[in-house]
This record gives C-alpha cells, sequence and structure tokens, in this order.
C-alpha cells in the first residue's frame, strides 16, 4: 500500500477522532534545530485547539523484526507532546509494545477492509510537556496566520 494513501485516510480518521477541536494538519514537516532547517521529517504532524498540544506521527507502511527499532528510534526522536507509530495491523507481531511503552509513544494499527483503512488505537501515547510548535516553524507561522484571521472556529460542545 503506498504510504500517500495511509496519510490521506489516516487524517480523514484523524480529523472524525478529533471532531471537537480546531486542528491544523500537514504532511512531511521539515523540523527546525537552531538556526537551519534539518534533514528530519515528521510524516504527519497536527495541531489541536491550542499550539502547545502537538501530535506527530511516524507512519510505516510495513515493519519486520530487524525494521522496528529504526521505526521507534525515529518515532522516539520526534518533536511533539504526543508521539505515534502508526502502522500496518499484519507488522504489529514485530512491535515491542514495552519499549513503546517506557517512551510514551502510542501506536495506531490500520488494516484495509473492503479496499478501506481502518485504523485503531493499540496504545495510547503519553503526553510530554512543552511548546513542541517551535520546531516546526512553517506549521507555526500557518497555525498563527489562522489564529490572526480568526478562521479557528469555536470548539464545538459535547451533548
Amino acid at each position: 500500500m503506498i504510504e500517500s494513501k495511509i496519510q490521506i485516510e489516516l487524517k480523514i480518521w484523524l480529523e472524525k477522532l478529533f471532531k471537537d477541536s480546531d486542528l491544523l494538519i500537514q504532511d512531511e514537516v521539515k523540523v527546525q534545530l537552531g538556526e537551519q532547517l534539518s534533514n528530519i521529517r515528521t510524516d504527519l504532524v497536527i495541531i489541536q485547539s491550542k499550539s502547545n498540544v502537538l501530535h506527530a506521527y511516524e507512519i510505516k507502511n510495513k515493519l519486520k523484526p530487524e525494521s522496528f527499532n529504526s521505526a521507534f528510534w525515529q518515532t522516539n526522536s520526534m518533536y511533539g507532546n504526543y508521539k505515534w507509530l502508526v502502522t500496518n495491523e499484519k507488522s504489529s507481531q514485530y512491535i515491542q509494545l514495552e519499549k513503546l511503552k517506557d517512551k510514551g509513544i502510542g501506536l495506531i494499527l490500520f488494516n484495509e477492509s473492503l479496499g478501506k483503512l481502518e485504523f485503531k488505537t493499540k496504545l495510547k501515547a503519553k503526553y510530554i510537556d512543552g511548546n513542541m510548535l517551535n520546531y516546526y516553524p512553517e506549521l507555526k507561522k500557518e497555525w498563527n496566520k489562522k489564529e490572526k484571521h480568526g478562521s479557528h472556529p469555536s470548539p464545538k460542545k459535547k451533548n
């Protein structure tokens, strides 16, 4: 499966999941460390309601026993208040859940059913305090522009 299809369907799923929040979703976001943009990128980043709540997602279509450690360290090194590893349910047998739990990394699994992807949260990510938006200057500009123009809708109230 092509990762771009996974990103598109993951965004749709996340928009439904966070339906009561104002969101800014971007994919392929580069991280800035110090004065320069780095080669580090995050597959998908979401700002949820306030700029201090940033979700970072690493998407791995397929994991094998030898590729889990690489995916783990890549996810762990991302900048986000919540860090998520997203992978195919078939790959879940190679995932070391304790390792993810120890670092507070969440796990979202997907499978394809009737040509459509279905996602489920297997392990919830733990909140990491800090202003992670500073590491994503382009995203920060977009978020501030949205706030300045008042395009953030007011949160919907739950019944």
